[in-house]
């Protein structure tokens, strides 16, 4: 496999089985954020990686799902606030 392609790739399995690529950033985002949350037990560490993934890979989706992206960034700071509000 090619240096960079590693993500066409999965891509391509995804499409074969009739799934959008934006379908397939929002299942990556949640996998990687449920990831990091069993390695770090960490809320505020979800909402960040939340509030970052869902701005990095707005810009590459279909503007039907946008909408789902950022429903994920809003609840990156509800959780967030959430994390703040428990330690104080």
């Amino acid at each position: 496999m090619k240096q960079g392609k590693f993500f066409d790739s999965l891509l391509y399995a995804f499409a074969q089985a009739g799934v959008s690529s934006s379908i397939f950033y929002l299942f990556l985002t949640l996998i990687s954020s449920g990831l990091i949350y069993i390695r770090t037990r960490s809320p505020s560490m979800v909402s960040l990686s939340l509030i970052l993934l869902g701005a990095i890979i707005l810009p590459y989706v279909e503007p039907t799902v946008a909408l789902y992206f950022y429903g994920i960034i809003v609840v990156g700071f509800a959780l967030g606030v959430y994390s703040l509000a428990r330690a104080w």
